[in-house]
C-alpha cells in the first residue's frame, strides 16, 4: 500500500461545501423558502410544539409528492386548499389568497391520514407545478383568535 493511498480519503478535509438555496430531495422536488430554524406553534398553551426545519421540510416533501400524486389523506382530504381568510395569519409575501395554496397536518412523524382533532399545527405550501413548492409557513389553531366567517381559524406559528 502506498502512502499516498492513506491520505486520500482526508484530501477534501478542509474543503467548504456550499448548497443550493434549492435542494432536490429524495422524489426530486424543489422547496424553496424553508427555514433553517425551529418554528414553535401554540405558544403558552396546552399544545404547544416545536419543530425542527428538519420536521417541516419532511411535511413539505410529503404535501407536495401527495398533490403530485393526486392523492389526499384522511376524513378532510389532507392536503387541501386554503383559502388565506384568517385575519391572524402572515404568510411569506411570495405566498397570496389568490395562489395555490396546499395546507397540510404538521407532527411528530408523518401524517397517515388519521383524525386531526388532536394536531392543530398546519404547514402552508405554495404549489408552482410538478415537484416544485414554496413554503409559505407554518399556522396554529390553537390560540387562534376567534374570526367572522372562518370556522376553525388559524393563527401564525413563529420562529
Amino acid at each position: 500500500m502506498h502512502l499516498s493511498q492513506l491520505f486520500v480519503p482526508f484530501a477534501f478535509a478542509g474543503m467548504v461545501v456550499a448548497f443550493p438555496a434549492e435542494v432536490p430531495t429524495a422524489q426530486g422536488n424543489q422547496i424553496t423558502g424553508l427555514p433553517t430554524k425551529s418554528v414553535k406553534c401554540g405558544a403558552k398553551h396546552p399544545r404547544e410544539q416545536t419543530f425542527k426545519a428538519a420536521q417541516i421540510k419532511v411535511a413539505a416533501e410529503q404535501a407536495l409528492d401527495l398533490v403530485d400524486e393526486g392523492k389526499q389523506l384522511g376524513a378532510q382530504n389532507y392536503p387541501h386548499r386554503y383559502g388565506y381568510r384568517d385575519p391572524t395569519v402572515k404568510l411569506s409575501s411570495q405566498c397570496k389568497a389568490t395562489d395555490n395554496l396546499q395546507e397540510f397536518p404538521i407532527m411528530r412523524g408523518k401524517y397517515t391520514g388519521g383524525d386531526v382533532a388532536t394536531v392543530p399545527d398546519r404547514i402552508v405550501i405554495k404549489i408552482k407545478g410538478k415537484n416544485k413548492a414554496v413554503y409559505c409557513g407554518l399556522m396554529t389553531h390553537e390560540g387562534a383568535p376567534p374570526a367572522p366567517g372562518v370556522a376553525g381559524p388559524f393563527t401564525s406559528c413563529s420562529g
